[in-house]
């Protein structure tokens, strides 16, 4: 898919209550279907870019609050990092907290020589209060990621 479609699929999504066909799109760009682990009430935070952050009252922090609350109170849901001036470099990443604890991550990470995609399964993932992900690993051949992926 286009990076450009990819992040204008990304940027629409707002914080709010996530329906399927929400979770099939803000996740399908990355290969994988979030639906089965993120239930009913999942929560999608929407975007942050870390390329302009802005101030208190923007989309990219009003994502981070959403995930950083959504966090807190065990909730799931999905929140999405963009890396990227969307020119010769970056990233554009999608955490899905399923809502009995799995901890999906998966990146697209693009230069000018290189385009490739990781992340899976983790062990470990959580929203710091920078905005950024940490944890891991992540597997992408663990069961519980490989049963969400889209066929080619």
């Amino acid at each position: 898919m286009n990076r450009l479609a990819v992040a204008a699929c990304i940027a629409a999504a707002g914080c709010a209550s996530l329906d399927t066909d929400d979770a099939v799109q803000c996740c399908a760009g990355f290969g994988f279907d979030a639906r089965p682990i993120l239930g009913d009430h999942a929560i999608d935070c929407g975007v942050f870019n870390a390329f302009a952050p802005k101030a208190h009252g923007d989309a990219s922090q009003r994502a981070l609050r959403c995930a950083l609350r959504a966090q807190r109170d065990g909730r799931a849901f999905v929140y999405r990092r963009v890396d990227s001036d969307m020119v010769d470099s970056g990233g554009e990443a999608v955490a899905v907290f399923g809502q009995q604890g799995e901890r999906i991550y998966v990146a697209h990470v693009f230069t000018t020589d290189e385009d490739h995609t990781e992340g899976g399964a983790c062990g470990r993932l959580v929203v710091l209060k920078s905005g950024e992900f940490d944890g891991g690993p992540c597997d992408p051949q663990h069961p519980s990621f490989q049963r969400l992926l889209i066929p080619r």
